[in-house]
């Protein structure tokens, strides 16, 4: 099944780890791909990169992962 990532482009690419809510309680990241989090939904993936690429002011960007 596919599921989706989401990444942090700064000076090391970045995954997101945890995000508990799209209002960003809970924010970490991980340099390994198999730490991130990620979703079923691209829709969702997508709410939560806005989200994150707002508030910190940094380019994201969504990638496919396998369950």
């Amino acid at each position: 099944m596919t599921r989706y990532s989401v990444l942090l482009h700064r000076q090391q690419p970045e995954y997101l780890a945890a995000c508990y809510a799209p209002t960003g309680s809970g924010i970490r990241t991980t340099l390994q791909a198999e730490d991130a989090c990620s979703w079923v939904l691209p829709e969702t993936a997508s709410r939560v990169a806005r989200h994150i690429s707002e508030t910190l002011g940094v380019e994201v960007s969504i990638k496919t992962c396998a369950a």
